[in-house]
């Protein structure tokens, strides 16, 4: 079980706020933080090449690049941050109940949505 008090990587205790524990995965572990971000920015991303490509009237086949771009994003983000966490020793990732309980919906809803969005531009 993980203890959410503490860093899952070297176990220093959590300064109890996103930016000071966000710091800590900077100074401390920034392969996994550079990961963390990529991942965090995957879909912003996916939607700034969208808006860019909708006001440039960009032709149909141009808008998979957008997605490639979100998608490419998101698994580097997912090697760095794996990669990561084998070099502290850590599982490379979380069993899939803790996932589905820490929100896991999210991955359930997004390659739908991400579909959805690209049908929807084509028609």
């Amino acid at each position: 079980m993980v203890d959410p008090a503490r860093c899952e990587l070297c176990g220093q205790p959590s300064a109890g706020s996103f930016r000071a524990d966000f710091g800590h995965l900077r100074a401390a572990h920034p392969r996994y933080a550079r990961g963390l971000v990529l991942r965090m920015v995957a879909p912003l991303l996916f939607l700034a090449v969208m808006g860019a490509l909708v006001a440039a009237s960009a032709p149909t086949w141009a808008y998979f690049s957008a997605l490639a771009i979100g998608v490419l994003s998101l698994v580097v983000g997912k090697v760095e941050s794996r990669r990561a966490r084998e070099q502290a020793n850590v599982r490379s990732a979380p069993p899939i109940r803790q996932i589905m309980r820490d929100g896991g919906f999210r991955f359930v809803l997004l390659p739908v949505l991400l579909a959805a969005l690209v049908f929807l531009s084509l028609h």
